[in-house]
């Protein structure tokens, strides 16, 4: 049986290669976070051999999370989600090729090392939300259901983070962990390309301002809204608090025990990877 006209216009509009590309680039870019999980910790214990600095290069690496968070969705809008992810990919990478790259070269600094970990990771949260707003217009591009998208995105951040961690802990083993931050930046790169290639650019175009609003005043409109929302308030909080606990507890902890009753960074790789295999 023939399909009516306007049922053929439609089928012909129909390609999932665009959301097929931003769940691609998703998992690439936060499998290089997981790599980074381990490698940066590993690589500032075994340059100064101390505990308290690897924290605190966990530390900064989790604090531009709730920096980017309140100011990074007000410039993903003006930006556009595409623009947006790829910048965020590009900082995060050229961040993260430094530390080695200085190292191997004319040295690094500790400070210059916390500079560049805040650097590398304070767009990775913009990044991640620009890649889910284009979910929307790229899932009914594809004909696919946008929780059926969702779900495989959410999926993608598991899978990362089970397979990421034992990845870098056993890399670290055979090629050292500067080789594995080489490796990391090389995944920003490719998330990157993917989106810049497969994404159609006229989907998402910058956001024009209206007239009479600035940054702050849309900021204000957004924290507005999430606290006059009981229940998205609760939410945010509780995350907040947890993930504060968690995160540097499961992370520089884990590594640290790893490397001084271990000596092994493929069992830190593996205590995160519980993590992802968990969730």
């Amino acid at each position: 049986m023939s399909a009516a006209p306007g049922e053929v216009a439609t089928l012909k509009r129909v390609d999932r290669r665009p959301v097929t590309a931003v769940l691609i680039a998703n998992v690439v870019s936060l499998t290089g976070d997981a790599l980074a999980a381990v490698a940066i910790p590993w690589f500032v214990l075994e340059t100064t051999g101390s505990a308290a600095r690897a924290g605190l290069s966990g530390g900064v690496a989790v604090l531009p999370a709730f920096v980017a968070g309140i100011f990074g969705g007000t410039l993903i809008d003006r930006l556009g989600p595409k623009r947006a992810s790829i910048t965020a990919d590009v900082v995060g990478g050229l961040a993260v090729l430094l530390i080695p790259l200085l190292y191997a070269t004319v040295g690094l600094a500790f400070w210059q090392l916390l500079v560049l970990v805040l650097l590398g990771g304070i767009l990775d949260l913009p990044g991640v939300t620009a890649r889910r707003g284009m979910l929307p217009e790229l899932a009914k591009l594809g004909g696919m259901r946008l929780e059926r998208v969702n779900a495989i995105l959410e999926g993608n951040q598991s899978l990362s983070y089970l397979l990421g961690p034992p990845l870098a802990g056993v890399a670290i083993g055979l090629i050292g962990a500067d080789r594995v931050l080489w490796a990391d930046a090389a995944t920003f790169a490719l998330s990157a390309a993917v989106i810049a290639r497969l994404v159609p650019a006229h989907l998402y175009p910058a956001h024009r301002r209206e007239a009479g609003t600035s940054y702050l005043d849309v900021l204000r409109v957004g924290l507005r809204f999430l606290w006059n929302d009981r229940i998205l308030r609760a939410g945010s909080l509780t995350l907040g608090v947890t993930n504060a606990i968690g995160g540097p507890t499961f992370s520089v902890v884990s590594i640290v025990y790893a490397r001084d009753r271990l000596d092994s960074a493929t069992y830190a790789g593996l205590f995160l990877s519980a993590l992802g295999l968990g969730a």
